[in-house]
């Protein structure tokens, strides 16, 4: 079962650098294209380079990036590096400026909560949550916000109700069940 599983990732990680070559020849094209620098910053994720996929997401964050890949960087720079400065924050802000669409609403008020921002962070999720109360992720943030706040049981029957005849919608489901 290793050997498969050990030649399933490699197979995957050749996949990767055939592709990480296309995004660079492309990347070295079209330097201004913030879409494939994001896919290139993912792919290199992959193959277990941070550092220069960091470097990549910070140098798209510079181009004139619309509002969904900026939020995605800023995700990801959250997320997966765990960063919570300022940095990350006004790429969120900046994303929402640009479309203020209800998951990235949540980005900015999650990026809030990370930080301990709680006031801030409940004007963003509820306006998220206002623009889209059937978003599964936008309700678990809700969710979590009100469990270190408030009312977190009224939020939590709201939430099982929201994802009981769709249970895989709510991938955090397990985390709200039990509490």
């Amino acid at each position: 079962k290793s050997v498969k599983t050990a030649f399933l990732y490699t197979e995957a990680d050749v996949k990767d650098q055939k592709m990480l070559g296309k995004l660079n020849g492309l990347t070295k094209k079209f330097p201004n294209d913030a879409r494939l620098g994001l896919y290139r910053g993912m792919i290199l994720q992959d193959l277990k380079r941070p550092k220069q996929a960091l470097q990549e997401y910070r140098r798209i964050a510079e181009l004139d990036a619309d509002g969904a890949t900026l939020n995605s960087i800023a995700w990801r720079m959250l997320e997966d590096y765990k960063l919570k400065d300022d940095e990350v924050l006004q790429l969120a802000h900046r994303a929402a400026q640009l479309k203020p669409a209800p998951g990235i609403l949540d980005t900015v008020g999650w990026i809030y909560f990370r930080k301990g921002d709680f006031e801030q962070a409940e004007f963003w999720l509820y306006a998220a949550y206002k623009a889209d109360p059937n978003f599964a992720e936008i309700t678990e943030h809700v969710i979590e916000l009100e469990r270190v706040t408030k009312d977190f049981q009224g939020w939590k029957a709201a939430y099982q109700s929201l994802i009981a005849d769709e249970p895989l919608k709510g991938f955090y489901y397990s985390n709200f069940a039990s509490d």
